[in-house]
């Protein structure tokens, strides 16, 4: 009786699957937030990682879980598009979650581990790791042109992340600048190594 709000992680592919009245069946069951690994919002990218899905499927499950009054978190993968991709890939991001605005964005660095598909096509040449310095520039280029709520929820607050901040985007500016900073102060030769 006192639990407020139920949740759970879902994905695009997932929404396919579901119509409107499913949605709204969720959302009068108690389901008023679900967790997204949004990962990008450029086509390209979600075709390189093989999501299951394209853009316009999740616009399809963006416009469900608006109409439905779902709200979502969204789950962002920095360095996904692999270097010097990282300013387009942030635009193209930010063009989805200003689409319908999450609750919270959720930033994580792309780590390529050990006997996956990802470290395999870095082994080929075919997949090449961004660096931490533009890792920070990334974020820098998504806040920029996040056009979202002022008490969304941004953080990048997780181990794989070099810069580590938790704020509402009414601190945007304030964000930036610590971004900024971290650039400027963080031993260059460090910022040169991927993650």
């Amino acid at each position: 009786p006192e639990c407020k709000t139920i949740t759970a992680y879902c994905s695009f592919y997932n929404l396919e699957n579901k119509s409107l009245d499913d949605m709204k069946k969720l959302k009068e069951a108690g389901y008023n937030e679900l967790w997204f690994g949004v990962e990008t919002g450029w086509q390209k990218v979600l075709d390189f990682i093989n999501k299951g899905t394209d853009l316009e499927g999740y616009y399809r499950g963006l416009d469900k879980m608006k109409e439905a009054g779902i709200q979502y978190h969204a789950i962002i993968m920095q360095g996904i598009a692999g270097r010097g991709n990282s300013k387009q890939n942030a635009i193209e991001t930010a063009k989805i979650l200003n689409y319908y605005p999450p609750k919270g964005v959720y930033v994580m660095s792309t780590s390529v581990m050990d006997n996956t598909p990802l470290y395999d096509m870095r082994e080929r040449g075919e997949f090449i790791e961004t660096t931490n310095r533009e890792n920070i520039e990334e974020q820098i280029y998504l806040l920029e042109n996040l056009d979202l709520p002022d008490d969304t929820l941004y953080s990048s607050a997780h181990m794989v992340n070099l810069v580590n901040m938790t704020h509402h985007l009414r601190k945007k500016d304030e964000m930036i600048d610590d971004l900024y900073f971290a650039l400027d102060n963080i031993d260059h030769d460090f910022l040169d190594k991927t993650n």
